[in-house]
C-alpha cells in the first residue's frame, strides 16, 4: 500500500515483484536503483512499467528500458509469444487472449536494451507493442510484464505461468 515503505523489507526479499505507481520519495528511488545496480532480481508488473516518476527518470531509462505513457481502454486483444525459447515463456501458449489495458510500451532508444518475448497489437490503432520483455541490465535480471490490470489477466493460466517463470528466471533458479 505504501511504495515508500518497500525499502524497509528489501533485506528479507529474494525477488522484488514491483506493481506500484504511487509517488515515491527520492530515498525510495535511490533504494530501487541500488537494488538493480547490486544485481538483484526484479519482476515489474503492469503499473511498474509506466512512466510514473519525474523524480526518477533512471527507472524507465535504465531499469525498464522504456515504458508506457498511454494505453488502450480495457478490451480484448491477443498476446503473441515472439521468443518461445526464452525460459520466461516456457509452457506458455503461442498466442493467448487477454482483456486488459494494452499498454503502448515504447522502448527507450537511449535506454538499457530490451529483448521482447511477446507482443500485442492494438485493435484500436493496429500498432504492435512489446507486452513482455527482459531488460538487458548489466547486473540485474529484470522481467517486465505489461498486462495485468485486474483478475481478467491475473486468472489466465498463461499469465500465471509467465509470472511464475519470470520470478524463477530473475532469481537465477
Amino acid at each position: 500500500d505504501n511504495a515508500n515503505g518497500a525499502p524497509d523489507v528489501f533485506a528479507s526479499v529474494d525477488v522484488l515483484v514491483w506493481s506500484a505507481n504511487q509517488s515515491i520519495t527520492d530515498a525510495t528511488a535511490k533504494a530501487l536503483k541500488a537494488w538493480a545496480d547490486a544485481g538483484k532480481p526484479l519482476v515489474l508488473l503492469h503499473p511498474g512499467v509506466w512512466y510514473n516518476w519525474g523524480n526518477f527518470p533512471a527507472w524507465n531509462k535504465e531499469i525498464v528500458g522504456g515504458g508506457s505513457r498511454g494505453h488502450d481502454s480495457i478490451a480484448p486483444f491477443e498476446i503473441k509469444v515472439t521468443n518461445p525459447n526464452h525460459p520466461v515463456m516456457a509452457g506458455v501458449s503461442a498466442t493467448f487472449s487477454d482483456t486488459d489495458e494494452l499498454y503502448n510500451m515504447i522502448p527507450d532508444p537511449d535506454g538499457t536494451p530490451i529483448e521482447v518475448l511477446a507482443t500485442a497489437t492494438s485493435p484500436k490503432t493496429g500498432k504492435t507493442f512489446p507486452s513482455i520483455w527482459v531488460v538487458k541490465h548489466p547486473k540485474a535480471r529484470i522481467v517486465c510484464i505489461a498486462p495485468g490490470h485486474d483478475a481478467r489477466a491475473h486468472d489466465l493460466p498463461d499469465y500465471k505461468k509467465i509470472l511464475q517463470n519470470a520470478v524463477i528466471w530473475a532469481a537465477r533458479k
